[in-house]
């Protein structure tokens, strides 16, 4: 019936960012992709399409920046993800929007709708990400009640400042050193309203921790943050240690 994009919204012309295309029926549930070739294109006419983290087979960038290209969704995918470079913005952010067919279905086609399948994305010339102990931004399951520096999956993350080399903007660099506040929120998406009298803490360092402020999923983007303080380092990060009194998905 349609293709679905998703992403997590925001770029940052120095990171790679994964994006999502995935086959759905007419209700947007995920089916079968039937091993189709696709075409991708960016509204911007920018950006590259470097690599396959799972799902698809054949990816071709073609022409350098222009943000073409092309994959074949792998058998039996339901979905495919991309990781996707924007390093030239028009100023010092810019939102466009990703475009996918194969020759009939697209992002628009049947009961597709632009706030479900195909959002845009804000690149930006810095920002904040998530990472771990290694360097991975995919934070692994916690247990509610227990710190993440407490085993199992013991680990303690960081929060990253990163902003575009002036010389390349393909290159990150430290975007903040030393003591900060920065406002943080909880927001949960599974289920979709927070649990009254439920708490996330947080706790930088030798900072304070900090409940801070629980979101539901609606709107995308919270209305309700805390201040947290926080010390970054030489390469701009600040640890982090969480712990979510209830059970769920979380952002």
């Amino acid at each position: 019936d349609h293709y679905s994009i998703s992403h997590d919204a925001t770029g940052v012309t120095c990171l790679l960012e994964n994006i999502t295309i995935s086959a759905h029926d007419s209700g947007h549930n995920a089916v079968d992709a039937e091993s189709k070739t696709v075409n991708l294109s960016t509204s911007s006419g920018k950006g590259d399409w470097i690599g396959v983290v799972s799902g698809a087979t054949g990816l071709s960038n073609g022409a350098a920046g222009d943000g073409a290209a092309s994959f074949t969704f792998s058998a039996g995918a339901t979905s495919a993800v991309l990781t996707f470079a924007h390093p030239v913005l028009s100023g010092n952010s810019e939102t466009f929007g990703f475009n996918v067919t194969d020759g009939s279905i697209t992002e628009q086609s049947g009961s597709a709708t632009t706030a479900l399948d195909d959002p845009g994305i804000t690149y930006s010339l810095a920002g904040f990400r998530f990472i771990d102990s290694s360097g991975a931004t995919l934070i692994p399951t916690q247990i509610s009640g227990k710190a993440s520096n407490i085993a199992p999956n013991a680990d303690t993350f960081y929060l990253q400042a990163v902003r575009a080399s002036d010389s390349n903007p393909n290159v990150c660099v430290a975007a903040l050193s030393g003591a900060k506040t920065i406002q943080l929120a909880a927001q949960c998406d599974n289920p979709s309203s927070c649990v009254s009298g439920q708490t996330f803490n947080v706790k930088s360092g030798s900072n304070p921790a900090v409940d801070v402020a629980l979101n539901s999923a609606a709107p995308a983007t919270p209305t309700s943050f805390s201040n947290v303080s926080m010390t970054f380092d030489g390469e701009a990060k600040a640890p982090l240690i969480l712990n979510y009194s209830d059970a769920g998905l979380m952002q």
